[in-house]
């Protein structure tokens, strides 16, 4: 099973820090949101700079391609 964290490159020590944060901001509904909205920042922030680099998306290496079999 793959975590929010690992598919948005966020740091899971820093997930305490972003709910302290987010409860400070906005109290308990702030804790709650806090988490799933830094990835969501990142998520559009990984996007945002793949599209402005004109670079694609890194290929998934668990859709490793392989060739099918040619016949004649």
């Amino acid at each position: 099973m793959v975590s929010v964290d690992d598919r948005t490159d966020l740091f899971a020590g820093n997930r305490s820090a972003r709910s302290t944060l987010g409860g400070r901001l906005a109290s308990i509904v702030g804790s709650l949101l806090a988490v799933p909205l830094a990835a969501l920042i990142a998520v559009f922030w990984n996007y945002l700079r793949e599209q402005l680099s004109g670079e694609g998306p890194e290929p998934d290496p668990d859709e490793a391609h392989t060739p099918s079999p040619v016949t004649s």
